[in-house]
């Protein structure tokens, strides 16, 4: 899979997938979740939370992700991609200083750090035409769903240990497996249960990895409570 445009409000998921956008939070090797932007979030009533941000994160061009540049790009999120509004409702960030960061909520939320680590909400700025970015990687070529070049972003932490990386997609397993074989692909995923049967075999190395998502339940309707509407 290769991201369609570079646009945050359409590929948002896609780009962070790649390694060049980031989340306001994300998730360790854990699943705790953590921010490179934010020290410390503090719940000040139902509907308002105040943010310390750390000012440390760079964008690609080395300009600072201080309190100011996370209220521009969440503020033109919340406006303009409603998926950003379905937990807490529609939500304003306010900038009070370089470091302080007042959110307001339409709907109460108690998992602020939470909501600003839904796929909705990266990290940008605007620069002309341009997006700029926060991730390891910044974007030099792509070509629509097909392939993306991908250089180290240079204020990145070690991005000296980084090379640069062309992701390409398939439109068949089998294709993938043949440009593996032949040396034209240095890594390859996902891969079938069948396909890693076949590259274990051959001496290759595979890996597997557990994954859950909400719609993987199956939810009995026979229930009594379950029968309920609200309570589903």
């Amino acid at each position: 899979m290769v991201a369609s445009d570079l646009d945050p409000l359409s590929s948002s998921w896609s780009l962070a997938s790649h390694g060049v956008a980031e989340y306001v939070y994300q998730q360790d090797p854990d699943g705790n979740l953590y921010s490179r932007y934010i020290d410390e979030l503090n719940h000040v009533d139902d509907n308002t939370w105040q943010a310390t941000t750390k000012n440390e994160a760079k964008f690609a061009d080395g300009s600072t992700v201080d309190a100011p540049a996370l209220a521009t790009c969440l503020n033109e999120i919340q406006e303009k991609n409603p998926l950003a509004n379905a937990t807490a409702g529609k939500i304003t960030f306010t900038a009070d200083s370089d470091n302080q960061l007042t959110i307001t909520t339409e709907r109460p939320t108690q998992v602020m750090d939470s909501v600003l680590g839904e796929w909705t909400n990266v990290v940008y700025k605007r620069d002309g035409d341009q997006v700029i970015y926060s991730g390891p990687y910044q974007a030099k070529n792509l070509q629509s769903e097909e392939k993306l070049d991908l250089e180290p972003n240079p204020h990145y932490p070690d991005a000296d240990q980084r090379k640069n990386v062309t992701i390409t997609a398939f439109d068949d397993e089998a294709a993938m497996k043949s440009a593996f074989q032949s040396g034209e692909l240095d890594l390859i995923a996902p891969i079938s249960p069948n396909l890693k049967e076949q590259l274990d075999k051959e001496g290759q190395k595979t890996q597997s990895y557990d994954a859950g998502y909400q719609y993987f339940a199956l939810v009995n309707i026979q229930r009594p409570l379950f029968k309920e509407d609200k309570m589903r």
